[in-house]
């Protein structure tokens, strides 16, 4: 009999339970939304390309969220909304148990600004996507001009896209993303271009030396190379005797004094 008893309360426990956090779910539900915090992640925390007041532009676009019910916001349509957003790399909208809308949103790092010889200028971001840089912001990356054509880059915005596997834009992002992954490099190089035998040249930050570097073939070989003579003579003598760096001999450098 005191085990029927017992399994009774149990039973009698569990339902209440469920029907109180049915109860909770239903008043949260037809809750209103009570605030929308927005967090932006990015490398500077102080300045980037978004700001709050675009991003809630973007969430209130076809209607104001404030004070309405919860179960009316699409947090699916909401998040496809925010990557519309050329400067938005992934974002993650939710409610907590407040009532509060929280979106995060995590912005595209630049590790290129191209500019084409018909004077289009376009990012390429770590992820290879490619963005606009009509914006306020302007970040210091690794500029990339010379004999590069016009891009299609607002119809194909990925270096990925099959419209560039004959253009030297997947190169240009390779490379980029080997000299911002090497600290060293990122200081030494502030340019590259692409001359008039579509061959790639480097513009170091400090020095008057051309590099030529020639193609993407054995470039982490080129790029280990050109450290070491840079650590080796800059050390150790005057590194602005020279006026050129070829990198394009298999495992040499050949230098060309002024």
């Amino acid at each position: 009999m005191k085990k029927i008893i017992n399994i009774s309360l149990l039973i009698i426990f569990v339902i209440a339970i469920a029907s109180l956090s049915v109860y909770i779910y239903m008043q949260y539900q037809n809750g209103k939304v009570k605030s929308v915090e927005v967090n932006i992640i990015r490398e500077n925390p102080k300045r980037g390309y978004l700001n709050q007041q675009t991003v809630l532009q973007l969430i209130n676009k076809d209607s104001v969220l404030m004070h309405q019910k919860v179960k009316k916001v699409n947090i699916p349509n909401l998040i496809k909304r925010l990557l519309t957003n050329p400067f938005i790399n992934a974002a993650d909208v939710y409610f907590n148990l407040t009532g509060s809308l929280i979106v995060n949103i995590r912005e595209k790092k630049a590790v290129l600004k191209v500019y084409t010889l018909g004077g289009q200028g376009f990012y390429i971001g770590s992820k290879g996507s490619l963005f606009p840089v009509e914006t306020g912001y302007s970040p210091h990356v690794l500029i990339a001009n010379g004999y590069i054509n016009s891009m299609p880059w607002i119809q194909h915005p990925k270096v990925t896209d099959l419209v560039y596997s004959k253009t030297k834009l997947p190169d240009l992002y390779h490379l980029a993303i080997k000299l911002d992954s090497n600290n060293f490099m990122q200081s030494a190089i502030s340019q590259i271009y692409i001359n008039s035998k579509h061959k790639i040249d480097l513009i170091p930050e400090i020095g008057n030396q051309l590099i030529r570097f020639g193609t993407i073939e054995d470039a982490n070989i080129k790029l280990e190379n050109l450290e070491a003579f840079y650590r080796q003579v800059f050390v150790n003598e005057d590194g602005n005797k020279y006026k050129e760096i070829n990198l394009q001999y298999v495992n040499q450098i050949v230098c060309t004094k002024n």
